[in-house]
């Protein structure tokens, strides 16, 4: 028994102090995505948003557990598809990334297009976008004020910082971080004003 305990607190203390966890946190996140979408853009943008939400949790160890979460939702979701139209097993490895996948992205497009004042691609952009931004709102628990504020402080820095945009690939993971860092404001503000409330 007492080797089996020094055995497992060994294996947390060792998991803490390298980097295997959120290695492989990360690459499990990508395969989830692209395992559960079927459209290459979409699993490209999800696999972005959900290594965001990865680095952001705290503990190398919750970052896996919470990807090995994501895996398995992708692989009932998968095996639920592949069941309905008859097939006998699902994909299971991600297709591989060609110039042809990445020259058909829309999101390099519509960022230029908002960019010089396209309405219709801003229009594009946020019905994209927001139903992410939405989840990260409600998933801090906050009042729908709060909620709304954050959600259109967001949109605000992204207009703010169009421009220093480089990879337009990478702009789920921006926008997933920045709406959890004003979620993160907004609570913060809150448990100031009320110093008797947790969370």
């Amino acid at each position: 028994m007492t080797g089996i305990l020094i055995s497992v607190i060994l294996g947390l203390i060792v998991n803490e102090c390298s980097e295997v966890s959120p290695w492989c946190a990360r690459k499990l996140v990508r395969w989830s995505a692209y395992l559960r979408y079927r459209d290459p853009h979409r699993a490209r943008d999800r696999a972005e948003e959900l290594a965001a939400l990865i680095d952001a949790r705290p503990g190398k160890l919750l970052k896996l557990l919470t990807a090995v979460g994501f895996a398995g939702n992708a692989v009932l979701v998968s095996w639920k598809r592949a069941l309905a139209r008859g097939e006998a097993s699902p994909r299971t490895l991600p297709p591989k990334a060609d110039d042809a996948t990445a020259a058909t992205d829309p999101l390099p497009g519509l960022l230029a297009a908002v960019s010089v004042g396209d309405g219709r691609a801003w229009a594009d952009l946020v019905d994209r976008f927001s139903p992410l931004m939405w989840s990260i709102c409600r998933s801090w628990g906050l009042s729908g004020e709060d909620a709304a504020d954050a959600y259109q402080v967001t949109w605000i820095r992204l207009l703010e910082n169009l421009n220093r945009l480089q990879d337009p690939r990478r702009l789920p993971g921006w926008i997933a971080v920045t709406c959890r860092r004003e979620c993160e404001k907004r609570l913060m503000a809150r448990r100031s004003d009320h110093p008797g409330i947790d969370r």
